[in-house]
This record gives structure tokens, sequence and C-alpha cells, in this order.
């Protein structure tokens, strides 16, 4: 009995079940079928403008010239004449090196060259007074020659006249070497003057250039050996210079405008690869409100253009390819474009376009190539 009233009971479950899925296909059936989202797509209308591209630079402003001043005679410094900061013109005296021992080698280097040409007039009285003796003598043999020729002469006495002959030409060719080397080491000792003299100039520092005293390395006292630098100026001409890699330098050329800081201004050199293999972009002159050596950042325009602007939103690139999406008849039409000229924001292309075009993602644009039910939403 048992066992009845359970079967019966799953039986009737069953009943019930099947009931209630068949009213609620029946149900479902009734219901309308749901439509296709359609894609909402924001459109833009396209402007008539101008873009620059641009490539972003970082470089470092400093002075075109920065000389350092040194000596090329070794002395110690007597007067520093300038300080650090000051500003110089051309030909202002920056310091002054002791002289002393450079004059007094000029003094005994005078004292030297005076005696040695007082010496040189004797040498000359007396290259005068061989050349005498030595005529002389050559007149006496040539007198006994004859008579010896005539038999009024012995050979013993034209033989002493030859003798004495020989040594007068003898002691003239000695005064003449005499002289020129007296010449000699006076015009050495010249020579050593003069190097002397030009030494001291050395002795005296002057600016070479318009420009400030960036730095001063010794002071008063101190020694000052040949080529170390005493200060160092920088020129009131600056430039910036921005390194960039070999392959940047196809995009680039002189002439191109470049943003620096708050300025316009134009790319004056462009040097060859040289460390890390890095070319060198040059602007100069240029002036800026910034302390020597800033870093300054710059915008190189490597290209313009004029003619149809659109937000680079637009834009969707396939492979290589550019498309636009032109809102016309109810959808939209995509279109291969070229670009002239983008920037971050907006691109110049080279068709005339007045109707809106699509913006957005990349994937939404993509759906735009098969998509039928669009809705449009302005974006202006």
């Amino acid at each position: 009995m048992k066992k009845i009233l359970t079967f019966l009971t799953i039986a009737a479950l069953i009943v019930v079940g099947a009931v209630f899925v068949k009213k609620k296909k029946e149900e479902l059936a009734s219901m309308p079928t749901p439509g296709v989202k359609p894609v909402v797509v924001e459109t833009v209308a396209p402007s008539r403008g101008k873009v620059e591209e641009k490539l972003y630079l970082t470089g470092r402003y400093y002075s075109s010239n920065r000389p350092a001043i040194a000596t090329k005679t070794p002395s110690f410094v007597e007067k520093i004449y300038v300080k650090e900061g000051d500003i110089v013109k051309k030909g202002d005296l920056v310091a002054k090196l002791d002289d002393e021992e450079t004059k007094s080698s000029i003094d005994s280097l005078k004292e030297s060259i005076s005696g040695l040409e007082a010496s040189l007039e004797s040498l000359k009285s007396a290259l005068e007074a061989a050349a005498k003796d030595m005529e002389f003598a050559k007149s006496v043999y040539l007198r006994n020659e004859a008579l010896y020729k005539a038999g009024a002469l012995s050979k013993e006495k034209l033989e002493e006249s030859e003798v004495l002959l020989k040594m007068k030409i003898s002691s003239l060719k000695k005064a003449q070497t005499s002289l020129i080397s007296k010449k000699k080491e006076i015009a050495s000792k010249k020579a050593q003057l003069k190097s002397l003299k030009s030494k001291l100039k050395y002795l005296i520092l002057k600016a070479p250039i318009d420009g400030t005293v960036i730095s001063l390395n010794l002071k008063e006292g101190d020694f000052a050996a040949a080529g170390k630098p005493i200060a160092v100026l920088a020129s009131n001409t600056k430039r910036v210079d921005f390194e960039v890699p070999g392959e940047f330098l196809s995009l680039v050329k002189p002439g191109q405008k470049v943003y620096i800081e708050n300025k316009t201004a134009v790319l004056n050199k462009i040097l060859p690869q040289t460390r890390n293999y890095l070319a060198t972009l040059r602007v100069e002159p240029i002036t800026l409100d910034l302390p020597e050596n800033s870093i300054v950042k710059a915008k190189l325009v490597l290209k313009e253009a004029e003619g149809t602007k659109i937000p680079i939103k637009a834009l969707l690139e396939k492979k290589g390819t550019y498309y636009i999406f032109i809102y016309e008849d109810g959808g939209f039409k995509p279109q291969k474009v070229t670009i002239l000229a983008k920037d971050e924001s907006f691109a110049i292309i080279d068709l005339n376009v007045t109707n809106k075009v699509a913006i957005g993602s990349n994937d939404k644009l993509s759906k735009l190539f098969f998509v039928q039910k669009v809705k449009v939403s302005d974006n202006e």
C-alpha cells in the first residue's frame, strides 16, 4: 500500500512539471524577438586647419665659447682682478703673475748684449787692421818677387816675404771668423731677449672675449703652472645642443623650426655622429632666461601641413594603411587617406572632407567595416 502511494505521488509531480514547462514554452513563444542593438558612434565635423609634426628633444643650454685663461710662463699669482660672476670685456685685466725673475733675466741679457756689441766693435777694428797688414805684406811680396826675377833679390828674402804674407792672410781669416762668431752670439742673445719679453706678456692675463667669469681656480700667492687654467670665461653668445641617435638624421635638416622654452628658433647645424653613436643638433645663437648648463626641453618641427583637419581618434590604421569613416546616407563609408602631418591630437589628410566622420577606439572603428545598424552621437 505504501509503495503504491509513493508511485502515485511521483507520477503526479511529473504531470504537473510537464504542464508547467509546456505553459512556459507557450509564453516564451508568444514574446516578440529582441532586435539587434545599434552601435553608438560618436562623430565630429572635419575643419580646415594647420598641424605641425614635431620631434620632442632634450638638450643643454650653455655658452658657445668657454676659454680657459692660462699662462705659458710659470710663476706665482701676484694679483687677481676679477671674481666669479663678474662680467668682463675683451682686453680687461684678469690676473697678473710675478714678473720679477723674468725682468731680472731680461736686464741681465741686455747687459750681456751690450758687452758683446762692444766686443764686436773691437773685433771690427782688429779685422780692419788685419786687412791692412795683409795688403801691406802682399805688396811687399809682389815687389820682392819682381826683384827676384830681375836678379836683384835673393831667393831667401823672397821666401821670407811669402811666409809673412801667409801669416797675415791667416790672421785676417781668424779675425773674420771671430767677427762672424760674435755676431751669431749677439743674434742668439737677442733671440733670447725677444723670447723673454714675449714671456713677460704672458704674465699679464687679459680676457680674450666679452663674457662672464664662471670659475677661478687659483688665488693670489698660488703657483700657476704653464697651461693650468687660472680662470674660465663663458661667452655672452649661447647655444643649445641636442644629442640624437643617428637614425634621426634622415628626418632633420638645417632651417627647421624649433620651439625652445618660450622661444621660436631655427636649427642651425647638424654635427655628424661622434661618441656613443649620437649626432648633435645645434641652435645658435639663442638667449634664454636660464643659468649656464641648464637642461631644456624642445620641439623640433619635422613637417607641417594645412588642409582637412581631423582628430587622431578618427583614424584607423590597418597594415600601414589609414582609414576614416565618413557618415553619409545613414551609415559610415570607409575611406583610405594619406596623413600629411599629425601631432598628438590632430592630423591633416589629403582629402577634402566636409561630412562628419566617426571617432572612437580602434575596436569600435573596426566594426564599421561590417556593422549595419548604428546610432550617431555628435561630439561637438
